[in-house]
């Protein structure tokens, strides 16, 4: 049986594929989006220096 979430209980969204970046600050991670500010996020596994973000 599918469980439905009301709206306010969504963890997710969809955002452009430009306009953001991957920013380490005091040993958090943080997403930069240029619209919506820092989001702070947590990684689970590492991304190298030379890979391309989507």
């Amino acid at each position: 049986m599918l469980k439905w979430k009301p709206p306010r209980e969504f963890r997710s969204f969809t955002y452009s594929q430009s306009g953001f970046k991957l920013d380490k600050k005091g040993g958090q991670t943080l997403l930069c989006l240029s619209k919506l500010g820092d989001i702070p996020i947590r990684l689970h596994r590492e991304i190298s220096d030379d890979a391309t973000l989507k």
